[in-house]
């Protein structure tokens, strides 16, 4: 019985198995939704597979960086950049980036912690921070989008960044369109 169907009975019909036909629904509902989510988590994983590794070597070996196939979509090898920094590794990749001239990527913050009633430090502060020993941490990072672009440029330049504490994930993709 559909909502429509349960909805078109007057009240005095709806009974407990009415009810429990809707709840029986739901569940049956719910059974195929995670067997379709699992359908769709085992066909990314084999288009993965062969748009990330399948397709690449192939094309790699065939000396292609693209091809149009017989239905007229375009087959196009790409790189794909990933990049993190860790906590357990940010001393190390900021003092890589420092000592490479790369600072200019790295975003800083200052945060201060007032009172909410503490108006005249909270307006004097950016000026007067360490002149009036209110307790401030720094803190810096590289967004997600600035750190896979200097890994990209790094990459195609040729600059020898380390993988390991950048996180770096560089692969070739195919893309078909």
């Amino acid at each position: 019985m559909t909502p429509e169907d349960l909805a078109a009975l007057p009240p005095q019909e709806i009974t407990l198995d009415s009810v429990s036909a809707l709840g029986t629904e739901v569940v049956a509902i719910d059974t195929s939704l995670a067997e379709l989510a699992r359908q769709s988590k085992n066909l990314s994983a084999a288009k993965n597979s062969i748009t990330h590794q399948q397709l690449p070597e192939m094309m790699s070996q065939a000396g292609l960086q693209d091809y149009t196939m017989a239905s007229g979509k375009k087959v196009q090898m790409k790189k794909i950049y990933q990049a993190k920094i860790k906590e357990e590794h940010s001393t190390a990749a900021y003092g890589w980036l420092r000592n490479n001239s790369a600072m200019d990527i790295v975003k800083k913050q200052i945060s201060i912690e007032f009172s909410p009633t503490d108006h005249e430090n909270i307006d004097r502060a950016v000026a007067l921070l360490q002149e009036n020993n209110i307790p401030f941490s720094i803190t810096q990072g590289v967004h997600p989008s600035t750190l896979k672009s200097f890994v990209k440029t790094c990459d195609e330049e040729g600059v020898d960044i380390p993988h390991d504490i950048f996180g770096i994930y560089i692969a070739d993709y195919v893309t078909i369109k």
